[in-house]
């Protein structure tokens, strides 16, 4: 059999295609779904499963899964009741990656590996992120960003590094996001003075080492921002130190 499915998500489509391919059938009374390909917009992926009268495991895999389509099928809460919110930091995702997940009576658990992606954080003035690796852990209770390493903005000088968590994903989608990172005038001029609401800028030309806690829960924003200022470096706000 063929299905075909279109979603519609706001101002996006989600086209889904699965097809047994005579991969899915049932043997000693289990139903078995063996490597059946599924389709959602341009991103290929493979599913394997055993189910029986006690017994439910899915395992899901795909090696060149476009971010966007992730981000979309998220959002429409199909696979999570919380996708929107859990995507709520995350906007324009890019780029490609890698994963296997299982899923079970216990829940999800599994790796998806990020390969050269960029996304913009919402939080930070929609500052534009652009990451050449990163994993996302994720357990039936949490999920957990490491090894995120890139830079943000145009200037590949401004390197970053990107971890977090998303606790209790299923509820209050209680997430922390660090950035460390170098605080340039570039930063202060376009992000800073935007999340303040007053023109800040930096002198001097030493970039700041930076650190910047992102916590969000509910649907409620906390930003910490830390900088250790070079010797001859100043932060003006409107203009007078």
């Amino acid at each position: 059999f063929i299905i075909n499915a279109l979603i519609k998500n706001g101002d996006e489509n989600l086209k889904i295609t699965f097809s047994d391919n005579n991969r899915f059938y049932t043997k000693n009374k289990r139903l078995i779904i063996n490597d059946c390909p599924l389709k959602i917009n341009n991103s290929d992926i493979h599913i394997k499963s055993l189910m029986s009268k006690d017994r439910f495991g899915v395992l899901v895999e795909s090696d060149n899964f476009q971010l966007k389509d992730g981000a979309d099928i998220l959002s429409t809460n199909l696979i999570i009741p919380n996708g929107k919110e859990i995507m709520a930091e995350i906007l324009n995702p890019k780029g490609v990656s890698e994963f296997e997940i299982k899923m079970n009576k216990e829940g999800l658990s599994g790796d998806i590996f990020i390969k050269n992606a960029s996304f913009n954080l919402k939080s930070l003035a929609n500052m534009p992120v652009y990451a050449s690796k990163g994993k996302i852990n994720i357990t039936p209770d949490l999920i957990t960003m490491t090894d995120f390493i890139g830079h943000y903005g145009d200037n590949e000088e401004n390197k970053l590094t990107l971890e977090g968590t998303v606790d209790d994903y299923y509820k209050s989608v209680d997430t922390k996001i660090i950035i460390s990172t170098v605080m340039t005038n570039n930063f202060t001029k376009d992000y800073l003075s935007k999340l303040a609401g007053i023109n800040i800028t930096m002198t001097g030309d030493k970039p700041a080492g930076t650190r910047i806690e992102i916590f969000s829960k509910n649907n409620d924003i906390d930003i910490n921002y830390m900088a250790r200022l070079a010797a001859g470096n100043d932060i003006l706000i409107e203009g007078s130190s």
